[in-house]
Formats: structure tokens, sequence, C-alpha cells
């Protein structure tokens, strides 16, 4: 059962992290069209 715990603590860590910087990289993304327009989502 420890093992499993630990696996699945990591595992929702991950999850989390990459949540989390996709999140932000569609919040700066998004900023930045404000600024730059179109062509930057496109390169992005």
């Amino acid at each position: 059962m420890t093992k499993l715990n630990k696996k699945n603590r990591i595992f929702l860590t991950s999850v989390a992290v990459i949540v989390l910087a996709v999140g932000g990289g569609i919040a700066y993304t998004s900023h930045e069209a404000q600024n730059v327009g179109p062509m930057k989502i496109i390169i992005a």
C-alpha cells in the first residue's frame, strides 16, 4: 500500500506541474498575443 500511495503522490505532483505549466503557457501566449498579434500564437 505504501508504494502505491507514493507512486500516486508522484503522479499527482507531475500532473499538477504539467497543468500549471500548460496553463501558464496559455496565459503567457494570450498576453503576448494582445501585444504582438496573431502571428505570435502560430509561432508559439
